[in-house]
């Protein structure tokens, strides 16, 4: 909660001190996809995928199962959403030769696969302190 918080008071600060770009619009995209081992349940793999991909363009996202790959935000006009898609698409490619290398798949699906049994916690979810926050809430 606090943390939510913070960042409600970071964009007050931002929106009152003018600090957003102007004069320039820009469009971005990221594509979330999940990890799912041979019989098609939730690889807690996350970690091991980042070490493996070496791309400052993926990150963790909620679940040990879960990855989420950014796209360098470009202008919108022009060629920016052809770049844009690009700029998005190309490291997606990568990702399914390192989820095979460790025995797992990764694709790009509207929602999550559902664990076969128990509750979202520290075993499954991501170990990052704002994952551990919300098990502890």
């Amino acid at each position: 909660m606090r943390a939510l918080l913070n960042d409600v008071r970071a964009l007050e600060r931002m929106l009152a001190e003018g600090t957003f770009e102007s004069g320039q619009r820009r469009i971005g995209a990221e594509q979330e996809m999940f990890l799912i081992d041979r019989a098609w349940s939730p690889a807690r793999g996350a970690v091991a995928m980042l070490e493996k991909l070496e791309d400052p363009h993926y990150t963790t996202e909620l679940g040990q199962f879960q990855l989420e790959v950014n796209g360098d935000p470009q202008p919108f006009a022009g060629d920016g959403l052809a770049t844009c898609r690009r700029s998005s698409t190309a490291p997606v490619r990568g990702r399914r030769g390192a989820a095979n290398d460790l025995g797992m798949d990764a694709g790009a699906r509207g929602h999550p696969p559902h664990p076969a049994q128990g509750r979202p916690g520290p075993r499954r979810d991501g170990a990052q302190p704002r994952y551990l926050a919300m098990n502890r809430r």
